[in-house]
Parts: structure tokens; C-alpha cells; sequence
């Protein structure tokens, strides 16, 4: 099972339905507080975690979750990471970071660290690029 974070709807359903296509279950989450229950509660059952740098902060954020750090939501996709990987095995599960951030020290400061296996701009990668990703990562295709 794959569980997607992204709090933008237009990206969601292809990217869903394409995941599906290949023959993957797909969560699609689009609050951060729902993806840490989650992913906490379902922990064995997910084989990849695809997540978005930027989320909008909600009212009630998780427990654990550093506002301050989140620098006004540029970084709240890493403070979610951050929360994941605390969870126990937490950091056994791979995850991409898939986003329309476009400065390279994003890319470069999570690029295969803290169990991410890849951070990916969105415009460089389509519905079969995403596939292929996440088959390599799964399957090691």
C-alpha cells in the first residue's frame, strides 16, 4: 500500500488512478494530522510514503509538530517526514518527496536521507515517470 500526501487536489486523482493502474492500493491523504494516524495505525501495511514539501498548517497541528521550523509551510512536508520517521520502524518505510519547490537545497538536503529515496519536482515527473519510480523502489524494478 501506498500512502499519498498532498493537500493539492489537482495532482491527487492522477496520480491515484495511475498508482492503481500498476496494481498498487493507494491512500490519498490530504491532512497532515489524518497522514501521521495513518500512518501510525497502518505502519506495516505501507510499503511507500510519496509526500509533498509544502502543506498548509492546520489550526491543530500534530503533537510533536514544529511550527517554527515549518517556516510558514515551505517546510511542513519536512516536519511531517520528520514526525514519520519518529514513529517506531517509522524510518523502514521509503518515502519520495514529490513537489512543486523548485530551490535545489530542497532537493538536495533530503535527497536519500531519513529514508527518503528520492525528492522529485513535479513538473519533471509524469503519471509513467511516478510509476517507474515507485516500481523501483517496491519491486526493485
Amino acid at each position: 500500500m501506498i500512502l499519498f500526501i498532498e493537500d493539492e487536489g489537482y495532482y491527487n486523482d492522477p496520480y491515484k488512478e495511475s498508482l492503481q493502474d500498476a496494481g498498487y492500493k493507494v491512500i490519498l491523504v490530504r491532512n497532515i494530522n489524518e497522514a501521521i494516524n495513518i500512518f501510525s495505525k497502518r505502519l506495516a501495511e505501507i510499503q511507500l510514503v510519496i509526500l509533498d514539501i509544502m502543506f498548509e498548517i492546520p489550526d491543530d497541528p500534530p503533537l510533536g509538530f514544529d511550527v517554527e521550523n515549518a517556516l510558514n509551510g515551505t517546510r511542513s512536508g519536512i516536519e511531517v517526514l520528520r514526525l514519520l520517521n519518529e514513529v517506531p520502524k517509522g524510518t523502514d518505510v521509503p518515502k519520495i518527496i514529490l513537489t512543486n519547490v523548485a530551490e535545489e537545497r530542497f532537493h538536495l538536503e533530503y535527497q536519500h536521507s531519513n529514508s527518503v529515496k528520492g525528492c522529485y519536482k513535479k513538473k519533471d515527473v509524469n503519471l509513467a515517470k511516478l510509476v517507474e519510480i515507485v516500481n523501483e523502489i517496491i519491486k526493485g524494478k
